[in-house]
């Protein structure tokens, strides 16, 4: 609601109160799924807080703790649709946060997405994000300095 008003610094200081909440029951419980999703949506509101202020160092590490999350949620249960189709929130942002360096966090929301999709668990309104994601990348590549081809591979 915040958010929505404006009101970024109100909304800062409420996720930042729901942060250290979710933390402490995720820290009670880890096995707690559920603990787990809510410390993941808290950290994803943050990230658009901060990226909403220009504090795109604190935005990006906000994704990157969900992220982590969502890696963890999918690790131990690699059937788990609703956390497979939430780690691409993270995904997308870092990818857009990241400029032409973030496609490797667009082509693996990408390949989720597209997984999900063959599987038929992949809701239609949903659908449309693999197209988005797909000129984004379109564009980052087309954004890319050409001299980039010409870097050594690490």
């Amino acid at each position: 609601m915040r958010v929505a008003q404006g009101n970024l610094t109100e909304a800062l200081k409420s996720y930042r109160d729901s942060l250290a909440i979710m933390e402490r029951l995720a820290r009670t419980d880890p096995s707690n799924a559920g603990w787990q999703r809510g410390l993941t949506a808290v950290n994803e509101r943050l990230g658009i807080v901060y990226k909403g202020r220009g504090e795109t160092d604190e935005a990006k590490a906000a994704f990157q703790r969900a992220l982590a999350i969502y890696d963890n949620l999918t690790a131990r249960f690699p059937d788990d649709t609703l956390a497979l189709k939430s780690s691409t929130v993270p995904l997308i942002a870092l990818g857009e946060l990241y400029g032409p360096d973030g496609a490797t966090y667009l082509r693996k929301a990408l390949a989720i997405l597209k997984q999900l999709d063959e599987a038929g668990r992949l809701e239609p309104n949903r659908k449309p994000a693999i197209t988005w994601i797909e000129q984004r990348l379109a564009e980052l590549q087309e954004e890319r300095p050409p001299e980039a081809d010409l870097r050594p591979a690490r």
